[in-house]
């Protein structure tokens, strides 16, 4: 369907889908917003659909034009937030959600269960499509695009689907940490990527690790860097490493605190800013105490003003254990701050080239001490530093990342499922 604005020019409806968004800081919801206010920019009509528990808007900066619609019933927001609350040690439903976890892995009754689970999702999905009648649907996550493409064979008005990803394949495909458990929920995952019109992974490898039936209909789009309009050079920064990322196992922030530990008598000057927040917060400030840094290294929460952070410290570090594609990595390359990682963690050792525009680690042998080595190089090493700044920031303006590039990429693709 096609919709013409104020001065007569048809808008083709472009309908971002996201299971949670609002208030939310993360690098899929960041990616999310930059495309919706893009295509806002490049003559779209763009809306964004999340089902979700919370109220509220974006926490990032949303143009306008664009809606925000949370489609799920007010009364079903309550009742998960209930059951949540309710989930105790001892109690029933807690008893009642364990008997769950072993049907959703028993073959055959995984099925009721799922359908049960998001019947009511799938139904109000499908009142929305064929309500608003989008010309195209982009899905970011499998949080909710397995469900679009059930509401979409079920709606009279078929939309274009487009599955976006925004993770190593085995975290979304594989892994029972991420998504539902659920057997069949698993089984959609893949099979529903062969139903949708285009699927996007963020880098080859990505998409070399499906079949070659499900790369058929896949394409490549990276996340866009966004170059900050003023960047200080290297004097006027402070003497920091910053780290941005949940405080959660995979980003491995304890490996970067033990490592600064190593060198700190060495840089008594510089110190450690940690943004972010997550479960292991506790057990790093415990890591802190216990090494006696903690007028040096400082966990800070989330911040709203991450790009004014980023221009006040001199060196990024990503310690990741793996990563889809890291936004934070290529927001570091837009304020010309480089970025030390390890060569063994994807996305990152894609997007570093070691001795350009920041470090690559090596990944084998004592992790803490080679980080610790590549550390204090670039802290003493002033040359260094801002030849790798300067690296950083070229990459940001001009290289296969730039805004024109990829939101180029995206319009492209979007024209093409409609066509």
């Amino acid at each position: 369907m096609f919709l013409a604005n104020p001065g007569g020019v048809i808008m083709k409806k472009i309908t971002l889908c996201i299971q949670k968004i609002a208030g939310l800081s993360g690098g899929a919801e960041k990616v999310l917003v930059d495309l919706a206010n893009q295509l806002w920019a490049r003559g779209f009509s763009v809306d964004i659909l999340s089902y979700e528990d919370t109220g509220g808007e974006p926490f990032f900066y949303l143009s306008p034009g664009i809606v925000c619609r949370n489609i799920k019933p007010y009364d079903d927001r309550r009742r998960a937030r209930a059951w949540r609350n309710s989930l105790e040690q001892g109690s029933i439903e807690f008893f009642v959600n364990r008997i769950v976890s072993v049907i959703d892995r028993t073959p055959y009754l995984c099925r009721f269960s799922w359908n049960r689970r998001y019947r009511r999702m799938i139904d109000r999905l499908q009142q929305f499509i064929d309500w608003h009648a989008p010309d195209v649907m982009i899905c970011f996550m499998p949080g909710i695009s397995t469900y679009v493409i059930a509401a979409r064979q079920k709606s009279a008005h078929k939309p274009s689907v487009i599955i976006s990803n925004h993770n190593v394949p085995e975290a979304d495909f594989e892994s029972l940490e991420r998504w539902d458990r659920n057997r069949y929920d698993r089984y959609l995952r893949r099979l529903y990527l062969r139903k949708a019109e285009a699927v996007t992974v963020l880098l080859p490898e990505y998409r070399d690790w499906f079949t070659s039936e499900e790369q058929l209909n896949m394409h490549v789009i990276g996340n866009a860097i966004v170059p900050l309009k003023t960047i200080p050079n290297d004097n006027f920064r402070d003497n920091a490493f910053i780290s941005i990322g949940r405080l959660t196992k995979t980003k491995n922030h304890e490996a970067l605190i033990r490592a600064f530990a190593q060198i700190h008598a060495k840089i008594p000057s510089w110190s450690v800013r940690i943004f972010g927040i997550g479960p292991l917060r506790m057990q790093l400030e415990s890591v802190i105490r216990e090494l006696d840094i903690e007028k040096n290294v400082h966990l800070l929460g989330r911040s709203d003003q991450i790009n004014e952070e980023l221009v006040l410290s001199k060196v990024m570090i990503l310690p990741s254990l793996h990563e889809g594609f890291p936004l934070v990595l290529g927001e570091s390359f837009a304020a010309g701050v480089p970025v030390i990682g390890f060569s063994d963690c994807s996305g990152v050792n894609r997007l570093i080239r070691d001795g350009e525009n920041g470090i690559l680690v090596n990944g084998e042998g004592d992790r803490q001490a080679s980080l610790a080595q590549a550390m204090e190089a670039i802290a003493t090493d002033d040359s260094l530093r801002r030849r790798l700044s300067e690296g950083a920031l070229a990459d940001a303006q001009f290289g296969n990342y730039s805004v024109d590039r990829i939101f180029g990429e995206w319009e492209s693709l979007i024209l093409s499922v409609i066509r």
